[in-house]
């Protein structure tokens, strides 16, 4: 008797240890790059620094979530032939694959902070000739394109992309002053949507503004920080509106 007891314990081990052996099996999806790390991420960390140009790691906005819509996860992602681009995956290999080579040939598109807001994709994009932009998609190749032109000179690097309550709020970083200046903007997706709330280089109340970060949703209204001078940062506040738009008292 206690020999059939250890002979099904021995058993049940065996299945399980087949069971698992086919779920980690099922869980890899697609091998996107066969030759080396495909890197599949929603980056979200990497901004460049207002006074060097140099990329810097932000520990302060550190949500590498994938973006989800209806069931699908929106990533960038490199095949070792494209780049790093646009991804969309169901979890499935047929429905795993890349939506658009936005910057073509083997140069990425650097997409950073794929965001849903208002049941829409966002994200920042370089397509190679203009400037780093606002891009939208409904997930497919036609109706991946820019939001708005800002042009093909100038540093604008949206960044820190956020839903607040259906709308979009990013900062910018312009260089055409002379240095990078903050702005803050916002848009539903379209073009004529897409405005500027507060420019904090040259705005009434506010003097060389730089560094916007940190974007923030409580309760429909906006917090972030902000950098006078490339110095003290300070505590910023926005209602959607030029007029509502303030940096706090000193701390």
């Amino acid at each position: 008797m206690k020999q059939f007891s250890k002979d099904i314990i021995i058993l049940m081990m065996i299945i399980g240890g087949i069971a698992n052996a086919t779920q980690a099996q099922n869980f890899h999806v697609v091998d996107v790059n066969k030759s080396r790390d495909a890197n599949p991420t929603n980056n979200t960390l990497w901004y460049p620094n207002n006074n060097t140009g140099i990329n810097v790691y932000d520990w302060g906005h550190a949500d590498t979530y994938y973006a989800i819509l209806n069931g699908i996860a929106y990533f960038s992602a490199n095949d070792g032939t494209h780049g790093a681009e646009l991804w969309r995956s169901d979890g499935t290999e047929k429905g795993t694959y890349m939506i658009k080579d936005i910057n073509p040939g083997t140069a990425s598109s650097n997409i950073i902070d794929i965001t849903i807001s208002g049941g829409k994709i966002f994200f920042s994009a370089n397509n190679g000739v203009n400037v780093q932009e606002i891009w939208i998609t409904d997930g497919t190749a036609q109706d991946t394109q820019p939001v708005i032109d800002f042009g093909v000179v100038g540093s604008v690097n949206p960044s820190y992309l956020t839903d607040v309550n259906g709308v979009l709020y990013f900062f910018t970083d312009n260089s055409y002053y002379g240095f990078q200046a903050s702005q803050l903007w916002k848009t539903d997706g379209t073009s004529v949507g897409t405005v500027m709330i507060a420019d904090f280089y040259n705005s009434a109340g506010f003097i060389y503004g730089s560094q916007g970060r940190q974007i923030t949703n409580v309760n429909g209204n906006v917090f972030f920080s902000m950098s006078n001078f490339g110095y003290a940062t300070e505590l910023g506040f926005s209602d959607g509106t030029t007029a509502g738009t303030i940096i706090l008292n000193s701390i």
